[in-house]
């Protein structure tokens, strides 16, 4: 026969055993009756979050239930059981906010400061808006001047209501933990203490008070935090005792696993305009929910997310579950368990805590690209010049760079691999007898010695001209409407290359400008190539230039051993994520980068104006100085493209003294004869 021995029914099942504990159930019999009043007008700010009312609260307590057992609750102390249900009920208080707050929080220049930063720093798209609206409205108001594209449109105030509830509630949101610990420890004459008449807590100790506003306010701060603000065990009611890290614990998992469906009001969703984007998929995280068990054997749970928005939000939870099994399993015994709770650890399965991406588990590595840059490198880009110089400009010469590197290695593999074997010994043996019999006879007795034909080359004019012909680097820039210049213009570079692994992907995603000295793959070919195949940069660091014009931009990469893949490579400064499409492009081995550069977007980030006719000429004239910081880059852009249209040559532009110290870098990099061996087709204007 079924029963719910739930932990209200056994504090009352106590109470009623005990008068003397009484008291404990008619203070929760009274906070369970009015507390709704106040947790049910959290909607009024938070719309467009899940629920944070009752129904969440009791979501916690059976979770917590559901973890303990009915024999873990019949061990349950009245006073635990107390606050449990109190916590429970208590810990998002701190999302009920009045007029009077907002008012208060807001005065000062605070709410314009608040937009000012969501601006530059959100990766929602929709609180940015709503922040850019704010602002502009503002500067209406005081007469100043706005942005050439803000409009006043015609339902303005319906706009200006939704981006308000939506600045408000992200605002508000963040502190709503220390702020339950406010309202629960308020003076006297605060709201919440008269129309709460304190949480009917006056009856009891002051010092319980104080112990529920900090159980509540630990479900917002780290472990460690809530160990040293909490004490192990202590006196409870009457001749009881309490353990209130043990409860903060309980807490806080009993919120991490209400994960279940049906948390969103659609009602409240449908108040909103612009619901912004974390607001979906924290919704769609629940609606994919396929499967939950919660007890005191397991605690399972499997995500299906439907696309790779929901994958993150599903990820990051269950990473923040798995954080706090960790949590809890190394503290249990020691710091948090009551004594008679000790070998009733919470059973959180690593295994069966399950994220699937369209009904498969996929690489979550893959599925969780976002940059990661040590903060040393940035400091390093920052301080070659090449930033501070022109950023406006600058990511060519690194997208070019990229390009030359991948298509060197490639062209060694190639050789390697005596794809031109026929090729190159005919080139070497039998087409420079007469010019150079010496070396000829050198290179005949090392064969005849046992060396391979790759350890034979030594300078670039041992490739013949037809070998690097086969690996062109095509550069494009046009205009995204040529009848309407407003969109923008197209960058396209596509080379032949090695192309993008899935194991590079994730180094140059994961690790930005980390050293490859243990990478041992990488040393051991880069310690056979010849002096002018030697790759000159890392690609990561290299890519993060193009984010100093654009948000993002697309590549579609194949190498020899993989099917081609499209990814959508986005900015980690606002905490955005990369994603791999579900498009297979039609692309052979090599990689293509499209860069879209939108005028408005370009002049926030670079400060001038995206100027539609400006030719590589000028480019590399206004960045010499930089391109100096840089000198194998210098070299090739200078001596490695042609410009089959103009026929110019880009040395033309520099001084004499400039040129002299070109021909040195040249030299020493390069060798006498290796100029024009690579082939990079332009067209006559590009944007600067």
């Amino acid at each position: 026969m079924f029963e719910n021995y739930t932990i209200e029914s056994h504090l009352q099942k106590i109470c009623t055993s005990f008068p003397n504990f009484k008291v404990l159930f008619s203070i929760w019999k009274l906070n369970k009756e009015h507390l709704p009043d106040a947790l049910n007008t959290i909607t009024n700010n938070f719309p467009h979050y899940s629920k944070h009312g009752v129904s969440h609260s009791r979501s916690i307590v059976k979770s917590i239930e559901g973890v303990l057992g009915k024999e873990g609750i019949e061990k349950l102390s009245p006073t635990d059981a107390f606050l449990i249900l109190m916590s429970a009920y208590l810990h998002d208080i701190g999302m009920v906010v009045l007029h009077q707050f907002i008012a208060e929080e807001w005065k000062g220049g605070k709410l314009i400061q608040i937009c000012e930063d969501l601006v530059k720093e959100s990766s929602d798209q929709v609180l940015r808006d709503s922040a850019e609206l704010i602002l502009n409205i503002n500067r209406t108001l005081l007469g100043n001047k706005v942005d050439e594209s803000f409009k006043i449109e015609e339902l303005w105030s319906l706009d200006v209501k939704n981006a308000m509830i939506v600045i408000t509630a992200d605002y508000f949101r963040r502190g709503h933990a220390q702020r339950s610990k406010e309202y629960i420890g308020a003076s006297s004459d605060h709201i919440f203490q008269n129309v709460m008449n304190r949480f009917n807590l006056n009856f009891l100790p002051e010092r319980f008070s104080k112990m529920i506003a900090e159980i509540v306010a630990a479900h917002g701060y780290s472990y460690g935090k809530l160990l040293s603000n909490l004490q192990y065990k202590q006196s409870g009611f009457d001749n009881d005792l309490c353990h209130p890290r043990f409860i903060a614990a309980m807490l806080r998992l009993g919120d991490l696993l209400d994960v279940d469906d049906k948390r969103f009001n659609q009602f409240q969703l449908a108040t909103l305009n612009k619901i912004p984007d974390t607001s979906i998929a924290h919704e769609g995280k629940h609606a994919s929910v396929e499967h939950i068990l919660i007890s005191s054997d397991s605690i399972e749970i499997t995500w299906n997310c439907p696309n790779d928005q929901i994958f993150r939000e599903a990820m990051n939870w269950r990473d923040w579950i798995l954080q706090e099994r960790t949590e809890i399993k190394d503290y249990w015994k020691n710091d948090i368990a009551p004594i008679d709770l000790k070998g009733v650890c919470p059973n959180i399965r690593k295994d069966k805590i399950i994220v699937k991406f369209k009904g498969v588990i996929p690489d979550h590595e893959l599925q969780n690209l976002r940059f990661n840059i040590p903060q040393k490198k940035i400091f390093e880009m920052l301080e070659g010049g090449a930033i501070y110089d022109n950023p406006g400009s600058v990511f060519i010469r690194e997208i070019v760079q990229n390009a030359l590197d991948a298509t060197k290695l490639q062209l060694w593999y190639d050789i390697k691999d005596d794809r031109y074997k026929t090729v190159i010994k005919k080139h070497l043996l039998e087409n420079n007898k007469n010019s150079e019999p010496e070396r000829i006879k050198f290179l005949e007795e090392e064969l005849k010695n046992g060396k391979e034909l790759f350890q034979l080359i030594i300078f670039p004019e041992d490739i013949p001209q037809e070998i690097y012909d086969n690996y062109p680097l095509k550069f494009n820039i046009d205009y995204v409407d040529e009848n309407n210049k407003e969109q923008g213009v197209i960058v396209e570079l596509e080379d032949r290359g090695h192309g993008i692994s899935t194991e590079t992907l994730k180094r140059m995603i994961f690790k930005v400008g980390e050293s490859r000295k243990n990478d041992k793959d990488f040393q051991n070919i880069k310690s056979e190539l010849p002096y002018f195949l030697q790759p000159t940069g890392d690609f990561g660091v290299g890519l993060q230039s193009i984010f100093l014009v654009a948000n993002q931009f697309k590549m579609q990469t194949k190498t020899e051993k993989e099917e081609a893949k499209e990814i959508i490579f986005k900015s980690a400064s606002k905490g955005e994520y990369s994603t791999i499409t579900e498009n297979i492009p039609d692309i052979k081995r090599g990689t293509r980068i499209e860069i879209h550069l939108k005028p408005d977007e370009y002049k926030k980030k670079t400060g001038d104006n995206l100027i539609p006719k400006k030719t590589l000429k000028e480019v590399l004239s206004e960045n010499k100085k930089s391109l100096y910081a840089f000198k194998t880059i210098y070299s090739k852009l200078v001596d490695h493209i042609k410009f089959p249209k103009q026929g110019v040559d880009p040395k033309t532009i520099l001084s004499q003294e400039e040129s002299r110290k070109s021909e040195l870098i040249y030299s020493s990099f390069f060798g006498s004869d290796f100029k024009n061996k690579y082939k990079v087709y332009l067209i006559d204007e590009i944007i600067g």
